[in-house]
């Protein structure tokens, strides 16, 4: 006991401002996901993990539809009110189409319709189906590649984005012959007959269907032939994906590597994306054995970088990347070219990648014969 009651008083009075400092960081940490500033050694660690772990996500992550909200300074995952439940969910088309950025052809669209958990019911219109299948299944991801959008509309409606449950017939999921700005080989779709994956479909307004396309330059936009079949039975005809130009990465024995972290059906070898990364590594540049500093040569996105720096580390990522087109098969998914990949808008000339990607149909529509952008 204190004999000093002064004394005492204020040192309970520290002890309550510590524990309620305390307490309000923990709360603001989870609710605000607030974080001391971090050091260029943490931001590094964090920036590698990410590229190791792409897709970033699990098979958790094709087992609930849900909607996000955009148009804020952070787009948040919807909370258990906003999981969709996918036998209250209903789709028509719209009657009209619209024209991408960029691109050479229309796409549809659809009004839709949803019953959320709590009993309310939201109409979603004038929506591009666009089919998530890595990184774009992730709400996380989403966050992230939403979270600077901006609009003016004036339709809460508007600001959302469903992503619904589906399955892809006769595709799978497998490791593309390319390196992203970020580090990771990225997925791509290729056509197997037999095969299956499951994916997302997303329903987005023009301007966010063009926001997502922005952050996906080496991919070019098809409308694939075939149909997205949707947990609730319905089936999206015609949606649009990225495949990437440059093919996908084999392995030494000529085999496609499918993503583990896809739930599909297939009898490929699954792959993680370190390995994939490992392998890559003892194709571009065999002398080196640690893939930490290998993933930095050509991540344009890592903190503190110069415009030189950048400029470098592009250069490393395209001359990496055309030796993977040595080791890749091209693409053989079929459907109509909408746009071809921004990429070749702005890739320095002296490592331009060759198209690879072939989406012919009776009227040729490939990248080599696309015409320009009207």
């Amino acid at each position: 006991m204190c004999e000093n009651h002064l004394k005492c008083y204020a040192l309970r009075q520290t002890y309550s401002l510590i524990l309620a400092f305390y307490t309000q960081t923990l709360y603001y940490e989870k609710k605000w996901e607030f974080t001391m500033p971090e050091s260029k050694q943490d931001m590094l660690t964090r920036y590698f993990n990410r590229a190791v772990e792409y897709p970033n996500v699990t098979h958790d992550n094709f087992k609930q539809s849900f909607i996000i909200a955009v148009g804020k300074d952070e787009a948040e995952k919807a909370d258990p009110a906003m999981i969709v439940d996918d036998n209250n969910f209903s789709f028509q088309s719209s009657n009209h189409t619209v024209r991408l950025a960029g691109a050479i052809q229309d796409v549809d669209t659809y009004d839709v319709t949803i019953k959320k958990e709590d009993g309310e019911s939201v109409t979603l219109r004038d929506r591009v189906a666009l089919i998530g299948f890595g990184s774009n299944s992730a709400p996380e991801i989403l966050k992230t590649k939403f979270n600077d959008f901006v609009t003016d509309t004036k339709n809460p409606e508007d600001n959302q984005i469903v992503v619904m449950q589906g399955n892809l017939q006769s595709h799978v999921v497998v490791a593309a012959a390319f390196y992203s700005d970020i580090g990771p080989v990225p997925a791509t779709l290729h056509r197997k007959e037999g095969d299956s994956a499951s994916v997302t479909i997303g329903f987005y307004t023009k301007e966010q269907a063009e926001q997502m396309t922005g952050t996906e330059q080496s991919y070019a936009g098809v409308e694939l032939d075939t149909d997205i079949i949707l947990k609730g039975g319905s089936a999206v005809k015609n949606p649009l994906a990225y495949v990437a130009v440059w093919g996908a990465l084999t392995n030494e024995d000529g085999e496609l590597m499918a993503n583990p972290s896809i739930p599909q059906q297939t009898d490929l070898p699954q792959v993680e994306t370190r390995e994939v990364i490992e392998y890559a590594m003892s194709i571009t540049n065999p002398e080196m054995n640690n893939i930490k500093p290998y993933i930095e040569g050509h991540s344009m996105g890592l903190p503190g970088l110069s415009d030189e720096d950048i400029a470098e580390k592009e250069t490393t990522r395209y001359i990496r990347t055309d030796i993977l087109v040595e080791h890749a098969t091209p693409s053989n998914v079929i459907g109509n070219l909408v746009f071809p990949p921004s990429i070749y808008e702005d890739t320095p000339s002296a490592n331009a990648p060759e198209p690879t990607f072939s989406a012919e149909t009776e009227d040729d529509m490939s990248i080599e014969h696309a015409p320009d952008p009207m």
